[in-house]
């Protein structure tokens, strides 16, 4: 796991203080990540420094022209998915999926103004309920072991990750996205979120799990800072009434939200109090009730130990599984690991610092002023480099082929000759 590669240089363990620190040590250890495939390049960085470092662009630390420069300074690399954006190759022959892809490009159309690349990023995100991502579909399927004669497994995790890039220029398409995972995902039972599915109406993989519900927060969260729409915000309200009935004292929330003996995790606490800030500045701080709940995730966040970028009560990246027991062990209250929960950890210092803080506003990308109808259209324009290397891969195929074939008769005859 890069996560791991990376946390191996990093600085030896502070006890409490972890939010406060955390935009530090981002800005100051993430270009350690040199050594480190996947970590660095522009819009080539994973999935989970992108979300962090859009997050250092908000209040308390205001460092959008620290994460630009930090941006602009590495270069991409051949291992990166930038690198093959920047050729303008579409984002759906990447090894990365194409639901996060559109995170890299969007970033990188803020810091560079490449707007070609971030089109290119973007097309890997549009159809992301059917999977058009062969890459995706294959590693979603095989890789974490849930064929099981399903087509297509569904993960929470994209509306986020598919969500994020689109809002700048298509925040209608944000909205249907998440009225489709609401019909996906949500149990009506307990209008808790199932973490995959197959197929929008197939079965559940049964895990109610904690991070998912932070990505589907963070979203609507993201789309109500962006559009005001009252419609949002009162789905956000009842989304955060709904699972403050399962916050835990001192006010933390469990990996699996539903299951009083699953240990307490970082990841929805973070995104529960920026959810709680947005609401507060949509609708004027009206619930007093679910502030003090925020602020006590936040006392909460703010006693984690930490190692770097490594923070304990947390659970690392994992895949779609398949009980709430094998979410579970991943979770250590003395195991610090890093990994996405300290990029939504990040989203939590924002969230605290609106709550604590009456004037301070959240950063605005130009890209949001200067949204166009439909910048990127509806079809992906695939450059000459790729239709090249098409040719040049056929033609590779088709060579070695023969060359194959001839050897192989050639080695008959000889035999046929003895």
């Amino acid at each position: 796991m890069l996560c791991a590669w990376l946390a191996l240089a990093l600085p030896p363990a502070r006890q409490n203080g972890t939010l406060a620190s955390l935009g530090e040590l981002l800005l100051h250890r993430l270009p350690a990540g040199l050594l480190v495939p996947g970590w660095t390049g522009y819009y080539g960085w994973n999935y989970e420094s992108a979300v962090a470092l859009e997050a250092l662009r908000n209040p308390p630390w205001h460092a959008a022209p620290a994460v630009e420069n930090l941006l602009r300074s590495q270069a991409p690399a051949p291992w990166q998915p930038g690198w093959w954006l920047a050729l303008h190759f579409p984002a759906t022959f990447l090894w990365t999926a194409g639901d996060r892809i559109g995170l890299f490009g969007s970033l990188f159309r803020d810091v560079q103004g490449a707007h070609d690349v971030y089109c290119s990023a973007l097309h890997g995100v549009r159809r992301w309920s059917r999977h058009a991502n062969w890459t995706a579909l294959l590693t979603r399927n095989f890789g974490f072991g849930h064929g099981r004669g399903c087509r297509r497994w569904l993960w929470l995790d994209d509306v986020y990750m598919a969500g994020a890039p689109l809002l700048a220029d298509y925040p209608d398409e944000v909205w249907a996205m998440l009225g489709q995972a609401r019909q996906a995902f949500l149990d009506p039972a307990d209008q808790l979120w199932w973490h995959g599915r197959c197929d929008p109406s197939g079965a559940t993989n049964g895990v109610k799990w904690g991070r998912a519900h932070a990505w589907a927060l963070l979203a609507l969260a993201r789309y109500v800072v962006r559009t005001n729409d009252s419609r949002a915000s009162e789905w956000l309200h009842q989304d955060l009434l709904t699972l403050s009935r399962y916050q835990r004292p001192p006010g933390a929330f469990g990996n699996i939200v539903n299951d009083p003996h699953s240990p307490s995790e970082a990841s929805l606490t973070s995104a529960y109090v920026y959810a709680v800030a947005v609401l507060a500045r949509a609708r004027g701080n009206q619930s007093q009730e679910l502030r003090g709940r925020a602020l006590a995730a936040l006392g909460w966040l703010d006693t984690r130990r930490t190692r770097g970028l490594r923070l304990s009560d947390s659970c690392p990246a994992t895949g779609l599984l398949t009980s709430p027991a094998r979410y579970n062990r991943q979770v250590s209250a003395t195991t610090l690991v890093a990994g996405p929960a300290v990029a939504l950890a990040a989203w939590a210092r924002v969230g605290g610092a609106l709550l604590h803080n009456a004037s301070a506003t959240h950063y605005v990308p130009a890209s949001w002023a200067q949204a166009a109808a439909d910048p990127c259209g509806r079809q992906q324009r695939l450059s000459p480099a790729f239709y090249a290397l098409v040719v040049l891969g056929a033609t590779a195929l088709a060579t070695g082929g023969g060359c194959c074939c001839s050897l192989l008769c050639w080695y008959k005859l000889r035999r046929t000759r003895r």
